[in-house]
Formats: structure tokens, sequence, C-alpha cells
């Protein structure tokens, strides 16, 4: 009896602290959270697209610090919202620095979607979440940070 009700109270427990997880990534893009170190800017190499065609999330990056690097050590990882018109494919462009895993931040990241073949036509809004990782150079410290993200695409016929 003792064995059952501890564990029906770890089921309980992690459960819970499963779906609380589960809905703070959900929500993640809802509390956007400040990189004092690293700036990015969202955007999408074309503007319109018709269904079924293939596109380019583009993130931009900016250091803000003297020895901070974006790293392209751990991949990085786009997620859109379920009820987004696109989905991520494998596809991606990212150059580095020479002889580094650093990301060289003069050009964009750029990360494939495909526009799904029953999106409904005209304007839409992409949220979601890019998760990246920073490091300092000279402290010797590394950071992942999951980046809120909002675009517009226009869906043609």
């Amino acid at each position: 009896m003792t064995n059952i009700i501890i564990q029906l109270f770890l089921i309980c427990f992690f459960s819970n602290n499963l779906f609380s997880q589960i809905e703070k990534q959900k929500n993640v893009h809802l509390k956007p959270k400040v990189n004092t170190f690293v700036t990015t800017e969202f955007s999408l190499n074309k503007k319109t697209l018709k269904k079924g065609e293939r596109g380019f999330f583009q993130v931009k990056f900016k250091t803000l610090k003297k020895g901070i690097h974006v790293n392209a050590m751990a991949p990085f990882e786009t997620i859109v919202d379920t009820s987004a018109p696109v989905e991520i494919t494998d596809s991606v462009e990212i150059v580095l620095v020479k002889d580094t895993t650093f990301v060289n931040t003069k050009k964009p990241y750029r990360q494939e979607f495909l526009v799904k073949t029953n999106a409904l036509k005209g304007k839409h809004i992409i949220r979601g979440t890019f998760i990246y990782m920073f490091c300092s150079e000279d402290e010797g410290w590394c950071n992942r940070f999951v980046q809120p993200f909002e675009v517009s695409l226009e869906i043609a016929q």
C-alpha cells in the first residue's frame, strides 16, 4: 500500500513538473528576456511566398561587448508556433570565422522553411523562438539564450 501511495505521488509530481515545463516552452515567446551581450534582428529573405515554396529566416547578430562571440559549437534551434503556416527544414546556412566555431556576424544565419500546402492566402505573423549560444572568450564562459521572434509573411496563391 505504501509503495502505491509513493508511486502515485511520484507520478503526480513528475506529471505536474513535465506539464509545467511544456507550458513554459509553449509560452516562451510571451515573456522575452533581454540579452545584454548580443542583439538579434530577424527577417525573411522574401516577404511573399506561395504554398509549397521555400524561404529563409535570417538572423543578424550584433555583439555588444568586447570578447563576446556567437558560438556555433552547440546547434542553433529555430522553433515556430504550431499554428504557423510554415515548417522548419533541416537546411541552414552559417558562416564561421576562419578556424573557429565563432559565427561571422557580418553575415546572417539562415534557416530554411517551407510554406505549408494548406496555408491560407494572406498576411501572417510567424512567431517562434530561436535558441543560440554566445560565449565570453576573455572570461571563459558560455550561455545558451532563448530569443523570441516575430516576422511577417504574405502567402500568395
